[in-house]
């Protein structure tokens, strides 16, 4: 079971603006607001191996890591 805060949770408070704004957009004839299929939707396994191995190869060769902190870094298997 978790364990909750023996401080009492901060009081919320919603305010709405005072002000209305209203703007002019194309029509849904005109502009086709849908997404592209999102990729992981898609990934083989394949694909999801070698996004993996680039990110592997990112984190070794690229990215800042300070040295105390290398420990914590993910690499995928």
């Amino acid at each position: 079971m978790a364990q909750r805060s023996a401080t009492a949770p901060g009081r919320r408070r919603l305010t709405f603006a005072t002000n209305l704004s209203v703007y002019d957009t194309f029509a849904p004839t005109t502009y086709d607001r849908r997404s592209e299929p999102a990729t992981c939707n898609r990934l083989t396994p394949a694909l999801a191996q070698r996004i993996k191995e680039e990110l592997n190869s990112y984190k070794m060769e690229e990215m800042e890591v300070h040295a105390s902190s290398r420990i914590h870094t993910h690499f995928f298997a």
